[in-house]
């Protein structure tokens, strides 16, 4: 649904923070396919980390709200959630992190390292 300033909501919420991401993946996509030179892409997933800032179902309604006349037109959407990990530099142990819980398991120092899910990212694309 939009307003009248074409600002997108779901289910009430304002998601302008993810159109943007939105864009930006698109326009990857597009300078990916000018790059590779592929005509058609026919699945593409999408890994978000939860430390990321970016909310998975905001994000799919942006796609799908932007996708008509891109290449992800016609591409199957595959968006996951990647835990948060983080590696203890007193021990060496590595943590997935529940309810924000920034202890080392092994150790329950406060001392550590993200290793994974901080970031978003293109994690895979089929085309042909």
């Amino acid at each position: 649904m939009t307003d009248s300033t074409d600002t997108y909501y779901e289910n009430g919420t304002l998601i302008m923070h993810e159109l943007s991401v939105a864009n930006s993946i698109i326009s990857s996509l597009e300078k990916l396919k000018t790059e590779k030179g592929f005509e058609f892409l026919s699945r593409v997933k999408i890994s978000i980390g939860r430390l990321s800032g970016v909310n998975a179902e905001s994000l799919r309604f942006a796609l799908e709200s932007l996708r008509k006349d891109t290449l992800l037109e016609s591409a199957v959407l595959e968006i996951y959630e990647k835990d948060l990990r983080i590696k203890c530099n007193l021990c060496g142990a590595e943590t997935d992190v529940q309810q924000f819980d920034f202890k080392c398991s092994g150790c329950n120092a406060s001392d550590y390292d993200i290793v994974s899910g901080n970031t978003l990212e293109i994690s895979e694309i089929e085309v042909d």
